[in-house]
């Protein structure tokens, strides 16, 4: 192919109708196919979120209604973990007390082993999970005591310790509460002795 006639094919191409142009087609056929690729991809991910969700919802365990009888359980297990000599446990006069009459203070006592009543073991679980999350109220039930739990949570479930050692500092108030001779030890920070939450504990 001469100049002259490569000049006129150029020519010709220059002259044809955008449309009809080569690389325009090439352009829009790979547009065409990431169009076709990725349509079929977002439904298969739509699908697998979807397979994701019903499995992790299958391992979730239901939690239980709060029911009259669920209360009940939960009372009675709180007043069987505090009816035994070894367990210090705090006044449940003074506790109920305190909050009925909030905004007042009362003074709080220890048990001085005076078993818990039916009655009042209910009023404490009515009162504790108006305040506090069911998995709480059921640790506090079973006198467990976890990091983060505020001192009002841990005076109902270990009762008063014998001992405080309080520290206060510019930035809030360290705390080490003595359960006995020889511990166990609980140790709680806060802003101030209000806001303590306990932090670890020591056996």
């Amino acid at each position: 192919m001469n100049k002259a006639e490569k000049e006129l094919r150029k020519e010709s191409e220059d002259k044809k109708p955008f449309w009809k142009k080569g690389w325009v087609w090439f352009i829009l056929l790979v547009i065409l196919f990431y169009a076709v690729v990725f349509s079929a991809i977002d439904p298969l991910k739509q699908i697998e979120r979807a397979k994701k969700s019903v499995s992790e919802n299958a391992n979730i365990t239901p939690t239980p209604a709060i029911t009259e009888d669920y209360k009940n359980n939960l009372a009675q297990t709180f007043c069987n973990a505090r009816s035994k000599p070894s367990i210090r446990s705090v006044n449940l006069d003074d506790f109920i007390l305190m909050y009925e009459k909030s905004g007042q203070t009362v003074q709080l006592r220890p048990a001085n082993g005076a078993y818990p009543t039916t009655e009042n073991c209910q009023k404490i679980i009515d009162i504790c999970l108006k305040l506090w999350e069911k998995k709480e109220c059921e640790d506090i039930a079973a006198t467990n005591i976890w990091i983060g739990m505020d001192k009002e949570e841990l005076i109902l479930s270990w009762g008063l310790p014998k001992d405080r050692n309080n520290s206060v500092y510019s930035f809030g108030v360290n705390s080490q509460w003595v359960y006995g001779n020889f511990g166990p030890y609980v140790y709680l920070e806060g802003k101030d002795e209000n806001s303590m939450k306990v932090t670890s504990w020591q056996d």
